[in-house]
């Protein structure tokens, strides 16, 4: 997905992926200020717990914007 054109698809899909990882992130990530965004999406690019659900089902927007069983995937068995 080019953000540079879908920033709101961006926002849905992070939105979306957020509370799916195995450190979740409950608040609305649209009612966020922009700094604490970054702040807790740098922090789960650090975090080697920061993995993606893979048996999740993401809706097709999610699943268009990338591979989500990418390295940072969780491996299957490990939910």
């Amino acid at each position: 997905m080019d953000l540079r054109q879908n920033s709101d698809k961006h926002e849905a899909v992070v939105a979306e992926v957020l509370p799916c990882t195995a450190r979740a992130w409950r608040p609305d990530y649209a009612a966020v200020p922009d700094y604490a965004r970054r702040e807790r999406l740098l922090a789960l690019l650090n975090d080697p717990f920061g993995r993606l659900r893979v048996r999740h089902v993401y809706s097709a927007l999610t699943k268009r914007a990338g591979d989500l069983r990418g390295p940072r995937a969780e491996a299957p068995g490990r939910l």
